[in-house]
């Protein structure tokens, strides 16, 4: 087994669950740091609202700043099968991260840092309002506490939000 450190969708156990195939309640997770780094909306994909035109849109990435943290949780992969997640993320890059995880795990750790050619947003990009409440939703599930020092402390992003269902660019 490995471990994979969500700091953004990767929180919420549903989606880690839909993607891993298990059910939510199955999914182990425990809150750690990860230090060196610090969470930003700068991921670029591209998406469409509704079946229509494609669009960019925004997500979570971590950025590395040397007196940083980011708090997050360590995801149990079973069989340390990455394959349906890092086709999730396939916009980002894996990377072990197991010695900036305090406290230290068991197992090695591994999270997801955005690929460079994706991380630059233009002026029309959006946040996706579903993504963007499926977070808050998952730092909540952590308790108040966690959504008031963790999530709402670190800067937001300043691009329009937009609802709907949308679907990711094949």
């Amino acid at each position: 087994m490995a471990n994979i450190f969500g700091y953004g969708s990767l929180i919420n156990r549903g989606s880690v669950g839909k993607t891993l195939g298990l059910d939510a309640k199955d999914i182990q997770m425990s809150a750690v740091t990860l230090k060196g780094y610090h969470r930003i909306w700068d991921l670029v994909e591209s998406i469409s609202f509704d079946g229509k035109k494609f669009q960019e849109a925004i997500f979570l990435n971590i950025y590395p700043e040397k007196e940083a943290t980011c708090w997050g949780v360590i995801v149990k992969v079973p069989d340390a099968d990455f394959i349906e997640l890092d086709k999730r993320e396939r916009h980002y890059n894996r990377i072990d991260v197991s010695h900036l995880i305090e406290p230290a795990a068991d197992e090695a750790v591994y999270t997801y840092i955005g690929k460079e050619e994706y991380t630059t947003p233009s002026i029309h990009a959006v946040v996706c309002e579903r993504y963007e409440n499926m977070v808050k939703e998952a730092f909540l599930d952590w308790g108040e506490d966690i959504y008031k020092t963790k999530y709402l402390s670190e800067p937001n992003h300043s691009f329009p939000v937009v609802s709907g269902v949308y679907t990711f660019k094949p």
